[in-house]
């Protein structure tokens, strides 16, 4: 079985969850025999594709473009459906965060695949994977297979695997490979903004967010 590890960063920096999500990859390929691929999107990202190929994985794949620097869900899904129908995973593995909320369910319905969101671990039973979601607010677990042939979809809630247990290359570093993926701008049709500030604590705080009918619970 072939697996991909969707990976993310942000302005500059890994998000954490990203490791996490390649600690259940590498138990999963453990049980399963799989080899393991982590991809990373953007522009300007070589240094994070060095950077996970020192981890146990057989290979990056590094896909850049100019659409691609700012975050857009119709670019992600655009050019994760070009290397997921290139590379043919069996299983896709996401970090369950706001990025991938956004875009994930997208990506699935493009290629008329489903996906199980925000897991909690996994188990094998025969020769299938069955991944834990919570249910109800965490008061009962569900178990979950897919049906239906590959790729499968799924993303792991932060904090189900530990990062400090990724495991670093046995032999240096995995090989990472540039894959071309074909955007036009016309395909884009959300527009990246920059994020705006606002006032987290103090008086300007406590002034701003009651001007807009609510103070969070740090500033009360």
């Amino acid at each position: 079985m072939k697996i991909l590890v969707i990976t993310e960063q942000r302005q500059g920096k890994w998000n954490n969850t990203s490791f996490e999500t390649l600690v259940a990859a590498q138990q999963i390929a453990a049980d399963t025999g799989s080899a393991i691929s982590a991809l990373v999107i953007g522009k300007g990202v070589a240094n994070f594709a060095e950077d996970v190929a020192g981890k146990n994985i057989a290979e990056v794949l590094l896909v850049e473009h100019d659409l691609l620097e700012a975050y857009t869900p119709d670019g992600y899904s655009l050019a994760l459906s070009q290397v997921i129908a290139s590379a043919k995973p069996d299983l896709v593995l996401f970090p369950h965060t706001y990025q991938v909320r956004d875009f994930a369910p997208k990506l699935a319905a493009m290629m008329g695949k489903g996906m199980i969101a925000d897991c909690v671990g996994f188990h094998k039973e025969g020769d299938k994977i069955v991944f834990v979601r919570q249910m109800f607010q965490g008061k009962t677990a569900a178990d979950v297979t897919f049906q239906g042939p590959a790729p499968w979809f799924a993303s792991f809630q932060s904090g189900a695997f530990r990062a400090d247990l990724l495991s670093a290359h046995p032999s240096g570093k995995a090989p990472v490979n540039k894959i071309a993926v074909e955007l036009k701008p016309e395909q884009i049709r959300t527009k990246h903004q920059s994020a705006r500030k606002y006032p987290s604590s103090g008086s300007a705080g406590q002034s701003h967010w009651r001007r807009n009918g609510c103070v969070p619970a740090d500033l009360r």
